[in-house]
């Protein structure tokens, strides 16, 4: 007994469950979700469903125009799906990889008029390749975080190895003449499955996708000191916390450094609190330019910094401590009236020890920087006097 499937059943499902999803994809445009790439996905969804109707209507025959528009839908959707993955890989728009299969086969049907027989492995071929390009561009620089892209990644490799062996063994799979008919209903049912489970579940995906991403961007947000896009109070007290459990005994060693800018307060009451923000910005960026690899900084709340300085002993440390009050001093500029607004910094020093805790860190490098402070005062006292 032959098997047979109803492609028209197949085709239907899988224009209402396209359209279906290209419906939400601009839904979620409308409830102000900020993505650059949702009317690429929009796109895919919209050209993937026409392309299934244009076949559903277009006659049987290879090089009727319904299914030759139907092809060049395919490729561009795929193409859009590329673009779509690029643009949540945080890469840019390349407008020629979209083209590429709609270029490709327009030549092969229309200049080369290439013979239905190899039509098919060429199509298969090119989603192959756009398949296989989306994946890599899910899976390229995914944190671990980002989960659904993962999985998407995934799903896309396998639809790209799916496309693959359509490419290498055609329809029948190799199989003899005498299976080819029931071979092609067979394969051909699992491909058009195949189809209909990538794209549900693909969207599915691109939804959780934005999910991840807008709790990653709030968590950020949460993290990130609003004045000067440096980690604040709160990104402090997660990151020391987290680097002190795994400190281990012979660990590399790491330092604390608490940093607060002198006079601070007289550049609010004589230049306006605008320049006080502006000064802090500039501190904020000079100290990150600063920062080697496993560096950090932090703003703790209104003039006062602090540094993490991996590998580096109390000693070491001390040993960066003048750079770190220069670039403060270098970091002012000239008000209005040409007044010169410039300010020194007091720093303070822990080493971050196994068995230590964050409060103890921070309690000891407080005491040296106050110590510090106390000794400036001591000598400008002596200047003074003199």
């Amino acid at each position: 007994m032959v098997f047979q499937f109803d492609p028209a059943t197949l085709m239907t499902m899988a224009i209402v469950l396209l359209a279906a999803a290209a419906v939400v994809s601009v839904g979620l445009g409308r409830s102000g979700t900020t993505d650059r790439s949702r009317p690429w996905w929009t796109a895919a969804f919209l050209l993937g469903a026409f392309g299934f109707g244009a076949t559903l209507m277009a006659p049987h025959d290879a090089r009727a125009l319904g299914r030759e528009l139907a092809n060049i839908a395919f490729l561009l959707a795929y193409g859009a799906c590329y673009t779509g993955a690029r643009l949540i890989a945080g890469r840019r728009v390349f407008i020629p990889g979209v083209l590429f299969g709609a270029l490709v086969w327009a030549v092969v049907a229309w200049v080369i008029e290439m013979a239905a027989a190899p039509r098919m492995p060429v199509a298969s071929f090119l989603i192959t390749l756009y398949a296989a390009a989306t994946a890599y561009e899910f899976l390229a620089g995914a944190t671990p975080g980002e989960r659904s892209r993962r999985l998407a990644g995934w799903l896309t490799a396998g639809h790209a190895a799916f496309y693959l062996v359509r490419t290498l063994f055609g329809p029948t799979f190799g199989m003899t003449r005498g299976w080819s008919q029931s071979a092609i209903s067979l394969w051909g049912a699992i491909f058009a499955v195949e189809t209909i489970f990538f794209a549900t579940v693909l969207g599915a995906l691109l939804l959780s996708i934005r999910g991840e991403k807008a709790a990653s961007q709030s968590r950020d947000l949460a993290f990130t000191d609003a004045l000067t896009g440096i980690g604040n109070r709160r990104a402090f007290d997660a990151d020391m916390t987290a680097l002190l459990a795994r400190t281990k005994p012979g660990a590399a060693p790491a330092s604390l450094v608490l940093l607060d800018l002198d006079g601070f307060k007289l550049v609010n009451d004589r230049h306006g609190h605008l320049a006080g923000d502006r000064l802090l910005c500039a501190v904020a960026s000079a100290l990150r330019a600063q920062l080697g690899s496993g560096d950090r900084a932090w703003r703790l709340g209104g003039d006062e910094f602090a540094i993490l300085l991996a590998g580096h002993d109390a000693a070491g440390a001390r040993s960066r401590l003048a750079i770190f009050k220069k670039i403060v001093f270098e970091a002012g500029w000239r008000a209005d009236g040409g007044a010169e607004v410039r300010v020194s910094a007091s720093c303070g020093v822990a080493e971050c020890r196994h068995g230590t805790t964050l409060e103890a860190v921070v309690a000891e490098a407080d005491r040296d920087l106050y110590a510090s402070k106390r000794a400036r005062s001591r000598a400008e006292d002596l200047v003074a006097a003199g």
